[in-house]
């Protein structure tokens, strides 16, 4: 299936941090759903042959998100401004 431009400027967006949330839910509801359930997560579906897949992805992720969260942290430390004056007479 092609999308069109459009359609591809409608997909939701989420953030690194907002995937682990949404594949940790995914690992709950799997444990909850028993050995013949499924969950669908972000448009893909997870089933408890997938538990391995899907530990590998959310790492994957949680990655991502602390990588996230340290250049967050170098952006928002800024530097010390010195300024030079003459001195005051």
């Amino acid at each position: 299936m092609t999308l069109t431009p459009a359609q591809i400027d409608a997909l939701d967006t989420y953030t690194n941090a907002q995937m682990v949330k949404m594949l940790r839910y995914a690992q709950v509801q799997l444990v909850s759903a028993g050995p013949e359930g499924s969950v669908a997560v972000a448009g893909r579906t997870w089933t408890m042959k997938d538990t391995r897949e899907l530990e590998s992805v959310l790492a994957s992720y949680e990655k991502r998100a602390a990588d996230d969260a340290d250049a967050s942290a170098l952006e928002t430390t800024g530097c010390p401004v010195v300024t030079y004056q003459e001195p005051q007479v």
